[in-house]
């Protein structure tokens, strides 16, 4: 079964999470919200996919809070952890949760507040950065250059040339087509290839 499919079938809606939802005052419901499917964690939501919703005050009351039900019951016997992973990004940007967000504990009140800073780094002749990465080949959907985006992206061709194999966990645009996923049979030891891989990009 395609992972998107499965995850829609077993994962938790927006109802079984989502208690209350608040905005700048203001009730947000499910059509506030975008859901998407990540490797690590399945089904997960995002806030403000659209950028439209503005907030001209700083403090808890005027930014996004949830109450969220974790439902730890169902939690496996083997979790170390029981709560939810979030991340604050820019709309256009493709969330990398599993490396960047944070985590907020169960049973417990979490408040972030978070400062804008904005950095550029000069292109040629001054640096060889790219300048907006339309030279990189991406694989994720985003709007902009992102670091982890061009990295990960990077990896998936050297796992295919090297592997003759895709990592699921990473975009691979028509990889299923050409190649089989990492896990299902590959050329030579998959692990020892992915370490090498790694050290050498």
């Amino acid at each position: 079964m395609p992972f998107l499919k499965l995850t829609n079938k077993i994962a938790y809606t927006y109802d079984d999470l989502v208690i209350t939802c608040t905005y700048n005052t203001e009730s947000c419901n499910e059509t506030d919200w975008k859901h998407f499917s990540d490797p690590y964690y399945g089904r997960c939501f995002t806030f403000n996919y659209d950028g439209e919703k503005k907030s001209s005050r700083a403090g808890p009351l005027y930014g996004l809070s949830l109450v969220l039900r974790v439902n730890q019951a169902e939690y496996l016997p083997w979790s170390q952890s029981a709560g939810i992973t979030f991340l604050v990004h820019e709309p256009s940007d493709h969330p990398f949760v599993y490396t960047s967000g944070y985590y907020a504990a169960a049973g417990s009140a979490s408040s972030v507040g978070i400062r804008y800073i904005s950095k550029k780094k000069l292109s040629a002749p001054y640096s060889d950065c790219t300048d907006n990465g339309s030279n990189q080949k991406i694989y994720y959907e985003t709007n902009r250059y992102q670091t982890e985006a061009c990295v990960r992206s990077c990896l998936q061709d050297k796992f295919t040339a090297t592997c003759g194999c895709f990592d699921p966990t990473y975009e691979y645009v028509n990889g299923s087509a050409e190649f089989g996923t990492c896990y299902k049979g590959t050329k030579g030891d998959t692990s020892k290839n992915t370490y090498n891989i790694t050290l050498n990009l």
